[in-house]
C-alpha cells in the first residue's frame, strides 16, 4: 500500500501524540499508585494484540531461532519499560521522553565498536546537540554532574531499548520482512 504524502505526515503526527502522551498517562497512573508492573503488562498486552491483529500470518512462519530472539528481545524491552516507569516517577514526563529517545544516537556509538564503521558527521553533530540538552534538561549544567535517580533510570532505560533494537536488527531475519 502507497501513501500518500498527506497521510504518511498525519500517521507520523498521530504516532508523535500517541507516543507523547503515553510518558504524561504513565506519569499520572503512577501517581495514582498503579504499579509499573501493571502499567507494563496492560502495555505489552495492547502491543501484543495490535501486533497478531495486524502480523497474524506472518507470526505463524516464525522459525525456531526468531522466536529465540524475540523472547531474548522480549525480555530486554522489559527491563526497558520497567527502568522508564521506575525513572519516570523521580523525573517529569518531558524528561522521561527526551531521555528514552536518546537511544538512537546510540546507534552510532555501537556501529562504531562492534562494525568499526565511524560515525558520519552529522551523526557526530546530532550526537554533540543531543548530549547537550540532555545536560540542560537533566540540570547538570547548573548543578554539576549528578543525575537524579529518576534520569539515571531513564538512561538505562534507553540503553535496554537501544540494545533491544540492535539485537533485532542484526540477529533476526523476520526484521527484515516486516
Amino acid at each position: 500500500m502507497k501513501l500518500k504524502k498527506w497521510q504518511a505526515n498525519l500517521i507520523l503526527l498521530l504516532t508523535a501524540i500517541i507516543w507523547g502522551s503515553s510518558y504524561i498517562l504513565i506519569k499520572m497512573a503512577l501517581k495514582g499508585n498503579m504499579p509499573s508492573g501493571v502499567i507494563n503488562t496492560l502495555r505489552g498486552a495492547i502491543f501484543a494484540g495490535l501486533i497478531y491483529i495486524f502480523f497474524r500470518k506472518r507470526l505463524h512462519k516464525l522459525t525456531k531461532k526468531d522466536l529465540r530472539i524475540g523472547v531474548f528481545a522480549g525480555i530486554i524491552n522489559f527491563l526497558g519499560y520497567q527502568s522508564q516507569a521506575l525513572g519516570l516517577k523521580f523525573t517529569t514526563p518531558s524528561n522521561s521522553a527526551f531521555l528514552t529517545a536518546t537511544y538512537i544516537v546510540m546507534i552510532p556509538f555501537v556501529l562504531w565498536i562492534f562494525n568499526k564503521e565511524f560515525p558520519k558527521y552529522k551523526s557526530i553533530l546530532a550526537i554533540i546537540i543531543c548530549f547537550l540538552g540532555t545536560l540542560f534538561l537533566t540540570g547538570t549544567i547548573n548543578t554539576g554532574f549528578s543525575f537524579h535517580i529518576g534520569d539515571s533510570l531513564t538512561l538505562l532505560a534507553a540503553f535496554f531499548m537501544h540494545y533491544r533494537l540492535f539485537t533485532l536488527v542484526t540477529r533476526s531475519q523476520m526484521w527484515i520482512h516486516l
